[in-house]
């Protein structure tokens, strides 16, 4: 298997996580390499390095990029951290800065990697960098010709129409080519409509919290315990600190809003000095670390930080310059809540110091970039501030990747069934040639013509694992397939009915003789207005004119799970 990363930006191929030890000769099908002027060593773990600049440059001007940074390695950390995670080998005792020690591992840690680099960091003329579409294309068409089997891509912008989408359209061509492409879905939430990469082609991942805790707890004199979290050295335990807020600590001239977030010049060093100070841990990961920079040169033995009251519920593990803890705000009141915050530990580039602020020089070869339906307590999930989450959050639910090895039933989609869905919702033959590569004949659709491309049955039957129909006026009923990828077996249906909603399914139970056998079944959803969810009160309250249900298959070993989302028509 190969993973193709590339976005920010490209690789360091010195972390141990592209280490080729124990691995065989390259498999013949590979076309692929690294580029020649690349910078870029490949060993039979790291088969590919390129890098892609001429659109990027033709955009800013070429006197404007450093000349020095033209290679396929990565000088910012993204790169490495995505790759790694994605297909990185098996690292015995890595650490972060000496904290959580472990083995870190991809995904897929046995695959074979390649890193297409498309994005290119910011510099004095250009404070944000980016990411050309013309180079994104290019590289995507390379990793078409070298025979990747997955395209693992972390960028992407806002959604937008999959015809205006350089993204949409490249991946398109690579699903074409029998690559799988994933995407992230983004950094925008918790807030509704803001997922990326939403193309129906592409497999769209949004980031979750896993089970590990980087716990860092704080002990009071009293005997209770705050439970926080962070990425630093704990001060000894036989001994108390006095605690100070920011607020109590401020000098003179300072107000209390720019103390408690514990400004440059804001605080007094006579009484900082010594104390635990406790600030407020809201804003951006430099922006805490300052916080703990500008705590230290205070006088400060620690420092705590805590969420404000309307702020989102995760403590972070941040990796200051002196022992902290990050505490949710509730903790800050009384100890008995925790939302432990965890991350993603993976490979980063080593070329420069790794969080690339001026008060900090130390460099780590492994970071944590901060980023099923039921938690692993059997409890409902919840989102970034705390509020119980719905697939408008999750999707189908959290990945179970070894569950997923062996999955019972798919969807199984073709590219006919991409472009006919193009053909629903209004491409003409124009712009679908942009993805078929040529004319493509839309299949006679009289609901469509009838009633408008938004009732079209293409629409609705689309192939698709969720299900989601708005403005259902009545009754409307939807077809899907699906086919046996496992063991001969008999798949009955469960439901979980949409609150103001009907829904029945038929057959209600399906039987697979063999391998490759697909079954068809509708889905008939009946509306209640009397029951039926109210318009939403605001943009951020969007969901609340929605119900979620769910359709799940199972033969007692397999557990096939598609959400469904409605609403009724106004």
């Amino acid at each position: 298997m190969y993973h193709v990363n590339r976005y920010s930006r490209g690789v360091w191929p010195e972390s141990m996580s592209f280490n080729d030890e124990g691995y065989g000769p390259i498999p013949s099908k590979w076309k692929g390499k690294c580029q020649a002027n690349a910078g870029i060593p490949c060993n039979r773990k790291l088969i590919g390095a390129r890098y892609y600049i001429k659109g990027y440059a033709a955009h800013i001007g070429k006197r404007h990029f450093n000349k020095s940074m033209e290679n396929a390695r990565d000088y910012e950390g993204h790169g490495s951290h995505t790759l790694s995670t994605a297909g990185g080998n098996f690292v015995r005792g890595a650490t972060v800065f000496g904290v959580a020690n472990g083995t870190v591992k991809g995904g897929a840690p046995r695959a074979r990697l390649a890193s297409y680099k498309v994005c290119w960091p910011p510099n004095k003329y250009i404070i944000y960098g980016g990411c050309a579409d013309a180079d994104t294309l290019k590289a995507i068409d390379r990793a078409i010709h070298d025979r990747v089997d997955v395209l693992s891509i972390s960028l992407g912008g806002h959604s937008a129409d999959y015809f205006s989408d350089a993204l949409s359209i490249g991946t398109f061509h690579a699903v074409k080519n029998g690559i799988a492409v994933v995407c992230s879905g983004g950094n925008e939430g918790p807030d509704y409509q803001t997922v990326t990469n939403i193309s129906p082609w592409i497999f769209t991942v949004g980031a979750s919290t896993i089970d590990r805790k980087l716990v860092t707890n704080v002990l009071l004199r009293n005997g209770e315990r705050l439970r926080g979290s962070s990425l630093t050295k704990p001060l000894p335990e036989d001994k108390f600190y006095p605690l100070i807020t920011a607020e109590q600590a401020k000098s003179s001239n300072a107000t209390i809003d720019d103390a408690m977030l514990c400004k440059n010049g804001t605080l007094n060093p006579k009484k900082v000095k010594g104390k635990i100070l406790v600030c407020l841990g809201i804003g951006y990961e430099a922006d805490r670390l300052r916080r703990g920079h500008i705590a230290s040169v205070a006088g400060a033995v620690g420092i705590i930080l805590c969420n404000a009251k309307n702020s989102s519920s995760e403590i972070p593990s941040d990796y200051h310059l002196l022992p902290a803890a990050h505490l949710n705000y509730t903790d800050c009141l009384s100890p008995d809540i925790t939302a432990p915050g965890v991350g993603i530990i993976a490979a980063f580039t080593e070329v420069k110091p790794t969080l690339g602020l001026n008060f900090d020089h130390r460099i780590t070869p492994y970071y944590i970039l901060q980023a099923r339906t039921r938690d692993n307590r059997a409890s409902p999930m919840v989102d970034d501030v705390g509020k119980k989450a719905n697939p408008f959050s999750y999707g189908a639910g959290h990945m179970r990747p070894n569950r997923a090895m062996d999955p019972g039933l798919v969807y199984d989609l073709t590219i006919s069934d991409y472009l006919n869905l193009l053909c629903a919702i209004g491409y003409n033959q124009t712009m679908i040639s942009k993805f078929s590569g040529g004319p493509y004949k839309c299949p006679h659709d009289p609901v469509a013509k009838a009633n408008g491309s938004l009732s079209s049955s293409l629409l609705l039957n689309f192939n698709y694992p969720s299900i989601t129909v708005p403005n259902i006026t009545s009754e409307v009923t939807v077809t899907r397939r699906v086919k046996n990828v496992g063991t001969p077996g008999k798949y009955e249906a469960r439901l979980r009915q949409p609150r103001g909603f009907l829904a029945t399914v038929e057959p209600t139970s399906l039987t697979f003789k063999e391998a490759g056998q697909e079954q068809t079944f509708k889905l008939t959803l009946k509306a209640n207005k009397k029951n039926s969810p109210s318009p939403p009160r605001s943009l951020n309250d969007y969901s609340s004119m929605y119900s979620f249900g769910e359709l799940l298959w199972s033969d007692g070993s397999h557990h096939v799970r598609s959400p469904i989302v409605v609403s009724a028509a106004a």
